[in-house]
């Protein structure tokens, strides 16, 4: 029978539908410049779009444990952040319209990506900080982290039982309760010449180094009982990986802004295309490192054992309970 349905009055769509035309538009720019493998990449990590990578590199993400990368998290939102926060605060002195500026571009990226509660649970704390600017007190952490949850199982009680929500605040609990006390206690064990170096430079990039360490690792701390129990695995090369392409990744992401906007103005055009070969080369860098990691003989333990894994979790409770006293 043939379908005689015809739809009544005239289609309309949501107010904030231009944001999501922007987003479409910033692919169409970014395509025009960089490999179509490169591109995806990009938008995964600038705007949480994962529709254009490959399978197989999504695989290899997962398989070398930085699956989080090309998941828009706080990570992403935070890097966002401070670009934009430092880059107007050249322009802007005062900083109550540079935060307020800020707040506006966070609620702005909220629409383009979503709404997911991971960026959600950061944009909250983002504009709890920036808030401070107004008010003149600093916010704690931990309450800022708790009154995101608060906002967020308010709207939805549901979004409890949400696997993103809980990595999010899992590994945000990591960083904020452990990572210091990690960190100290890794340069306190560095070689003294290390630590004492003459040249700033390498006292900066040791300095660099370790962060990265301890911030990978005291946010996988707590959020490995949930990739132990849900997943049923344990990626055996995550720090490895993590090093290498968090160092990375900020830069990506800052040069994919830069790049995004000069495409917007004709006569910088041709400079973001020469911006966009470094661009290419470090992107291309990443995928390598997740495809070279992934490769490696047992990159992946499967858990799938009740006693492994409740091993596995009272080993991490050990250690937790012993950074947090």
């Amino acid at each position: 029978v043939k379908n005689t349905l015809k739809p009544l009055g005239s289609k309309t769509v949501p107010w904030y539908s231009f944001l999501n035309d922007i987003h479409k538009s910033i692919e169409n720019k970014l395509s025009s410049v960089l490999d179509r493998e490169n591109c995806g990449l990009l938008m995964a990590l600038m705007l949480g779009d994962k529709s254009d990578m490959d399978k197989a590199i999504q695989n290899s993400f997962t398989t070398a444990g930085v699956s989080h990368i090309v998941v828009v998290s706080g990570l992403h939102l935070s890097i966002i952040i401070g670009f934009v926060f430092s880059v107007l605060s050249l322009f802007i002195k005062e900083k109550k319209i540079t935060a307020g500026i800020t707040i506006a571009i966070i609620l702005m990226y909220l629409v383009i990506t979503g709404f997911t509660y991971s960026v959600i649970r950061c944009a909250v704390m983002s504009i709890i900080y920036l808030c401070s600017y107004f008010v003149k007190r600093k916010p704690d952490s931990l309450n800022s982290l708790g009154f995101a949850g608060l906002i967020i199982t308010l709207e939805n009680p549901l979004a409890i039982g949400n696997l993103g929500l809980i990595m999010s605040f899992s590994a945000t609990l990591g960083i904020i309760s452990v990572e210091e006390k990690l960190r100290n206690f890794i340069f306190d064990r560095l070689p003294k010449f290390i630590k004492e170096h003459k040249l700033k430079i390498i006292n900066r990039f040791t300095g660099y180094v370790v962060s990265c360490i301890s911030v990978s690792l005291s946010a996988t701390l707590f959020t490995l009982p949930v990739i132990v129990y849900v997943f049923e695995s344990f990626k055996v090369y995550f720090l490895l990986s993590n090093l290498l392409i968090t160092a990375v990744v900020p830069v990506i992401i800052v040069m994919g802004i830069i790049i995004t906007v000069m495409l917007y103005i004709p006569f910088l055009s041709a400079l973001a295309g020469l911006i966009a070969i470094v661009e290419n080369y470090l992107c291309s860098f990443v995928i390598w490192v997740t495809e070279f990691v992934s490769d490696l003989p047992m990159a992946t333990i499967s858990l799938s054992s009740v006693t492994i894994k409740l091993a596995t979790f009272a080993v991490i409770v050990v250690i937790a309970i012993f950074f947090v006293a």
